[in-house]
């Protein structure tokens, strides 16, 4: 019995690859506490979904020092970056993983003219990438400011002022999308 040779078409296409992020935060929470003194006191707390990235580049507000920082629940020495950056080392999650904590705390100059009851504007670290391709996507940012007694703030900004309940329902629904995404 004879066989005859089969004959097989393929015919290959390659896509374009999409861009994604390196990293992904989930969460970011800033709390404020401004004092007498003319400092602002933050404590900012992301939460982090990253894929590619050894290190998270933070731009701190001219004149902050950094006080400390987390990873994962575990104290991490920042290094210096270019341009006034501080690089946090961060881990990478597998695919199907779930994202981690990171922490920092400074301090940050609220200038004379707030401790004498004037305007101050406090800007927060900005997130940044070296280059676009490897850009890293906030979801959501919440921010809690605390002024001492007898001091009031206005709220100028594209977010929406809320209460206290609905950050906690905000940081449950990040935790169950997070959940979701597991399974």
């Amino acid at each position: 019995a004879s066989r005859e040779p089969y004959l097989l078409a393929v015919n290959a296409k390659r896509h374009e690859l999409q861009g994604q992020a390196s990293a992904v935060v989930q969460a970011a929470v800033a709390t404020i506490v401004r004092g007498r003194d003319g400092y602002a006191r933050v404590r900012i707390d992301y939460r982090i979904f990253n894929r590619a990235r050894q290190f998270l580049r933070l731009k701190l507000p001219a004149g902050a020092r950094l006080f400390g920082a987390t990873t994962a629940g575990e104290p991490v020495k920042p290094l210096a970056g270019k341009d006034g950056t501080i690089l946090l080392p961060i881990p990478k999650v597998p695919l199907g993983g779930k994202g981690y904590p990171v922490s920092i705390l400074y301090r940050a100059q609220a200038g004379p003219e707030f401790a004498a009851g004037g305007e101050h504007t406090l800007v927060l670290p900005a997130v940044q990438a070296r280059k676009k391709a490897d850009r890293v996507e906030t979801d959501r940012t919440v921010v809690r400011h605390f002024v001492p007694d007898g001091y009031a703030y206005d709220f100028e900004s594209k977010m929406t002022a809320t209460t206290s309940a609905d950050v906690a329902a905000d940081l449950a629904e990040v935790a169950v999308r997070e959940a979701r995404d597991l399974l």
